[in-house]
């Protein structure tokens, strides 16, 4: 590719061809593009995702999924980041290290603390192939978690009734209940509750 100067933007419909068949290519998956879509739906603020381009072609992207994370006894609008990739043939590593260094800048700015989300974190930090740290491998505007961990609550002895396992149907409050009980035990956490599963497991296109 040339020098060009690369042009960092936010997502845009249309993008989501090209988004979805680099990101195949740099992590070696098939995903489809119904899938994509499942995962990443229109937003009313918009799809939280930031592009970079050179030569109007796709040489780095960062995505995000939103959810609710408690911490410290608050519940947070946060967003964890997805598919982080700068492709290899947008230059050696210092200039890779440049476009992903504007793509992260580019996200915050439009997405980031002050903004939409009040936490951004990365989960498991370079252990996608392909996929770059995030600003030297640290999570990013990240509160510093330590400072409002509670002690665990000590957990009942197991009791000695039965219990059947069964799955959920139709994403039932029952899940509401669950989340009710156990959001103590879970300091720092996403909210694990019936709308979570609604938006993270309802309407798979393939499964």
């Amino acid at each position: 590719m040339s020098a060009a100067a690369v042009e960092v933007r936010a997502f845009r419909p249309g993008d989501e061809v090209e988004i979805n068949d680099t990101r195949n290519r740099v992590f070696g998956t098939a995903r489809s593009l119904d899938e994509w879509a499942w995962r990443h739906p229109p937003a009313p603020a918009g799809r939280p995702i930031v592009t970079a381009r050179r030569d109007g072609r796709l040489v780095a992207h960062l995505a995000a999924l939103p959810l609710r994370l408690e911490l410290g006894g608050r519940e947070l609008a946060a967003a964890a980041v997805v598919d982080p990739f700068v492709v290899p043939e947008a230059g050696d590593d210092r200039q890779r290290a440049a476009i992903w260094a504007q793509t992260v800048a580019a996200f915050l700015a439009a997405f980031g603390p002050g903004r939409r989300f009040e936490v951004v974190f990365r989960v498991a930090a370079g252990a996608t192939p392909g996929a770059p740290p995030l600003l030297g491998g640290e999570e990013f505007a990240l509160p510093a978690a330590a400072r409002l961990l509670r002690s665990r609550p000590r957990r009942s002895p197991p009791s000695r009734l039965a219990y059947r396992a069964e799955p959920a149907r139709d994403w039932e409050p029952r899940l509401d209940e669950l989340w009710r009980r156990v959001r103590a035990q879970h300091p720092v956490a996403a909210v694990r509750d019936a709308e979570h599963a609604l938006a993270r497991h309802a309407g798979h296109p393939h499964r």
